[in-house]
């Protein structure tokens, strides 16, 4: 369409891929140029959200979905929402990591996408993961202790 400004906004998103414009002007007296030079652009990725995390007595397992074949991602585990206290910082190339579980509290997590080629994406949204406080086995030692003594 015509476009009267030094931009434009597209009214719906585009997938993820690589594409191309180009332009030309048009004035009263000259009539509609020739087309710019085609130029290129990438919509990435979006950061993926966590699809499972499981938790046990020593590590965390997070697991996500890959949008595409050939991506690998790149994972900070922080113990604040604006990342400046990273516990991890790794490369993963698969959509499945392990890590060892830290003390309970809360903590974020993010990912981003980086594609076939090296491109990287946004990061993902943070999403906040809760670590419990585990019951300690001396404690549960001394709960049990009243029941010993009565038998």
């Amino acid at each position: 369409p015509e476009v009267k400004d030094n931009g434009v906004t597209l009214t719906e998103s585009l997938a993820p891929g690589h594409y191309f414009w180009r332009i030309f002007s048009v004035s009263a007296s000259e009539g509609a140029g020739p087309f710019s030079d085609t130029m290129p652009f990438r919509v990435p990725y979006p950061g993926p959200s966590l699809e499972n995390t499981k938790l046990d007595e020593n590590q965390m397992t997070f697991a996500w979905r890959a949008a595409a074949e050939g991506q690998s991602f790149h994972l900070q585990f922080s113990r604040d929402k604006a990342f400046t206290d990273i516990i991890h910082d790794l490369p993963v190339t698969t959509s499945l990591i392990t890590i060892a579980k830290p003390d309970s509290g809360t903590y974020y997590l993010r990912i981003k996408t980086i594609e076939s080629d090296s491109f990287q994406g946004p990061w993902g949204p943070h999403q906040i993961i809760e670590v419990p406080r585990g019951i300690s086995y001396w404690f549960m030692l001394l709960m049990l202790l009243p029941l010993f003594v009565l038998l």
